[in-house]
């Protein structure tokens, strides 16, 4: 080992990534870890520094405490994160860097996987000349695993409590066995209400597709799981959704008026507790309303939005919000044809059709999508047609999808999809001047379900929050003390920055997966999922040769699982011959010593 006049400086980085858990690897590298230690002399001083997403330290330098640095690492626990090997020597550099002995050495205790190598792909990395690096690996390792990639929801685009939904969770064979009658169970609010088999051939992977039917509104939280496997980290995957207890629908008429029977079928009485609630505005009004206050805003026979108030309705859509558009006398179709609002636009208007001021001549909604969400109740039942007297031609864009067809072929009803949010034309107007639909039974189902439909983007969890993620939630004017209920139970304060009528609230980086809650003064207010980055179940292994070439500068050496820890170092440090012959030089001296001790007896 090193002589007492020539001190060392050592960095133990630590791989606590979730791929370390495949095969019981992590304990292992503790192990390592105690080892590497226990071969270091008095005077000499080492940091622990663990990393996943981000790298972690205790200390921001070497200690003589050696013993200090043995306690923080056997407290090390597996993370749920991903691997981010730059970050990692970068810090272990910067460390290492600082230290004023002559003998530096880096010990990187990680399994190689391939993708938290990604960062240093392009440029690579230089290690100071004179550091020494060895890397600790434990070569192929592929142990019998089966993971949850993604749970997804798939409700039709219906979001109603007493309403079924599909959950669709997407399972992957990652290693070279097979799985026959895998078992995944669903948990839905604690509670485990379903399970599926599934066949995974090796490197195979497939969908299990659970209905639930949630019986109140709010918060639903909930996880598929698979069984222990030889990575059990990745069996379990979270979700969340909102059952919306109100639908807000924002009513933008040209004037006044426009809205009158869109408001009248979403809540015909005005009450507050109704579960669609309207407010009406005028189109030149329109920049007074924050519209993420809204789950929709519905547009009647808006001629004219300036390009701010048509970029803030893009915004709106791309968030998850929706959009419903009627048409009317007052539009001119060169706004919708051309410019921003033409990117949003479904289709293509072209001249009216039919003739004004008359109901002898009229055309009727002949074929509707059943299919669809908003017309699937529809699929059976006897409906007397409104009859329409006039509308806008149109062509639905390649992007677009028809929904419902007049009797002269024309489309009367196209979504479109923006961003996370919904689009849907409506190619007439919402006027008994236009056709009788205002005064049909058709217009209330019809008008409720298609803002159902829209509102559901708002609720659905369409943000894939990863382990490691900075996450930002708005919270609609909301006061109080706000605090943050952790998986693992400890809750934690925050503070909100104030926008407008709302509250943002920042959490620097989500550590852990499972269910995080949002609390106003104890009551809960938002919950939202995390989940591990499903590439850390990928066995792939970057070989030592690709490594190399990613490393400049200093010495790097790399060292077997299996093979004989300070041996290996030794020959690094001194060489395979030198080493050897300095022990035979030691145990000779120690030998004459002993014959000399003797005969002076």
């Amino acid at each position: 080992m090193v002589g007492a006049h020539a001190k060392l400086s050592a960095v133990l980085l630590l791989d606590n990534s979730l791929s370390m858990g495949a095969g019981g690897l992590f304990r292992e590298a503790q192990v390592k870890g105690e080892a590497l230690l226990g071969m270091l002399k008095e005077g000499d001083e080492a940091v622990l520094v663990s990393f996943s997403d981000h790298p972690r330290s205790l200390l921001p330098s070497p200690s003589h405490n050696l013993s200090l640095v043995e306690k923080g690492l056997a407290k090390l626990q597996l993370s749920d994160g991903g691997t981010n090997l730059k970050e990692a020597l970068t810090k272990a550099i910067s460390i290492i860097s600082r230290s004023k002995n002559l003998n530096r050495e880096i010990y990187l205790i990680t399994d190689l996987h391939r993708y938290g190598w990604g960062k240093l792909l392009a440029r690579g990395l230089e290690i100071p000349s004179g550091v020494r690096l060895y890397i600790i690996h434990p070569g192929p390792n592929q142990p019998r695993n089966a993971t949850v990639e993604s749970v997804n929801l798939k409700g039709g685009g219906m979001m109603e409590k007493g309403k079924p939904l599909w959950l669709v969770a997407k399972v992957k064979n990652n290693s070279s066995f097979p799985f026959v009658n895998l078992t995944a169970e669903l948990f839905l609010d604690g509670k485990r209400v379903d399970q599926k088999n599934i066949d995974l051939k090796p490197g195979g992977e497939g969908e299990v597709k659970f209905a639930i039917t949630p019986e109140g509104g709010g918060n639903h939280w909930g996880w598929v799981q698979l069984p222990d496997d030889g990575l059990n980290k990745d069996n379990r995957r979270y979700f969340n959704f909102t059952i919306p207890e109100r639908i807000k629908v924002l009513c933008v008429g040209g004037k006044r008026e426009d809205v009158f029977y869109l408001q009248l079928a979403l809540n015909p009485l005005q009450e507050k507790g109704f579960s669609v609630g309207t407010t009406p505005c005028e189109a030149r009004e329109l920049s007074g309303f924050l519209l993420s206050d809204f789950d929709v805003v519905a547009l009647a026979n808006v001629g004219d939005l300036n390009p701010d108030r048509v970029a803030a309705i893009t915004g709106f859509l791309q968030g998850g919000g929706g959009v419903f558009i009627s048409l009317g006398g007052g539009i001119d179709p060169r706004l919708f044809n051309q410019g921003s609002f033409g990117e949003i636009f479904p289709l293509t208007l072209g001249p009216l059709v039919g003739i004004p001021h008359q109901k002898e001549i009229y055309f009727s909604l002949e074929k509707l999508n059943y299919s669809h969400p908003i017309f699937s109740i529809f699929q059976g039942k006897k409906i007397a047609p409104p009859s329409f007297y006039l509308a806008y031609q149109g062509e639905t864009k390649k992007e677009g999808q028809g929904l419902a067809w007049f009797s002269n072929g024309l489309p009367a009803l196209v979504e479109g999809k923006v961003g996370k949010g919904r689009v849907i034309v409506f190619t007439s107007a919402l006027d008994l001047e236009w056709s009788d639909l205002p005064r049909s039974g058709f217009i209330v189902p019809l008008l409720q379900r298609a803002m159902r439909y829209l509102a559901a983007g708002k609720f659905q969890s369409s943000k894939k929050n990863l382990v490691g993620d900075r996450v930002e939630v708005t919270l609609k004017g909301k006061k109080g003390k706000i605090t943050c209920l952790r998986p693992d139970g400890e809750r934690v304060g925050l503070k909100p920055v104030v926008r407008g009528t709302n509250f943002l609230v920042r959490i620097p980086e989500v550590d852990q997966k499972g269910i995080w809650e949002l609390s106003s003064d104890g009551q809960e207010i938002e919950i939202f999922s995390v989940n591990p980055n499903p590439r850390e179940s990928d066995p792939s292994q970057l070989k030592p040769k690709e490594v190399e070439g990613l490393i400049r500068g200093g010495k790097t050496f790399f060292i077997p699982w299996k093979a004989d820890l300070e041996e290996e170092i030794q020959e690094a440090r001194h060489g395979r011959e030198l080493w050897r012959s300095a022990l035979w030089l030691v145990l000779g001296i120690l030998a004459i010593e002993v014959l000399l001790g003797r005969q002076k007896g």
